[in-house]
């Protein structure tokens, strides 16, 4: 698209975020994903700073490369004042606001996100993650599994299932939902290290270290 159009925003944007998701879904190093992602996203505001969704996905950027939370929230602010019906752009902000334990806040903006676009799975998927993060387990538990009605087959509402279960303390029901997630994600590094690690807290010591073994090998 870039090729076709140097000019055209969006397509920066699409390179930001196809960028931005490696570090997430496919194990590339944040040094070799996040730069490229940051200039993709402030070469889409260069052309266009009205683009909402620019702004929205340098406030990733911001937060998960260069650790500036306030440069973050303010993106993501941005974003929404330019569009408020942007879907991306709350969630954009639901997920500064989490990691920052700003969590009714994060709440508010995550559930704003799927009213926009109820049927993009990963915002049904993190808003269960917002609300695990604010110590909202039954509530999680219930738009996670909403979620998996939707599609049973996202790897992501899988991960964030287990991460609830291993709270609750349900290890082999999380064990279950992380192997899930790995088998779906086709060997995701983080499903695969949560399954060692919810063995080791139900004191199965050897799949534990046959987990820790398994990483060790892919690194």
């Amino acid at each position: 698209a870039i090729d076709l159009d140097p000019n055209y925003a969006l397509a920066y944007f699409g390179l930001a975020e196809a960028n931005r998701s490696l570090a997430i879904t496919s194990d590339v190093p944040s040094k070799d994903c996040l730069p490229q992602a940051t200039a993709a996203a402030r070469k889409a505001l260069e052309i266009d700073d009205s683009l909402a969704e620019g702004h929205a996905s340098l406030s990733f950027s911001l937060i998960w490369y260069e650790w500036d939370w306030v440069g973050g929230e303010r993106e993501a602010k941005r974003a929404i004042s330019l569009n408020p019906n942007s879907a991306y752009s709350h969630f954009a902000l639901a997920h500064v606001l989490s990691d920052l334990g700003r969590h009714d806040q994060a709440i508010v903006e995550g559930a704003r996100a799927v009213e926009l676009d109820p049927v993009f799975f990963l915002f049904g998927a993190l808003e269960g993650m917002f609300l695990h993060h604010a110590g909202r387990d039954d509530e999680a538990m219930a738009r996670l599994q909403k979620t998996l009605q939707l599609d049973p087959t996202f790897w992501i509402t899988h991960f964030i299932l287990g991460k609830v279960y291993i709270q609750q303390r349900k290890y082999p029901e999380a064990i279950a939902a992380c192997t899930k997630a790995r088998d779906l994600s086709h060997g995701n590094s983080e499903a695969i290290a949560s399954i060692g690690y919810t063995a080791a807290l139900a004191g199965d010591k050897t799949q534990a270290l046959a987990v820790l073994q398994e990483l060790k090998t892919l690194s």
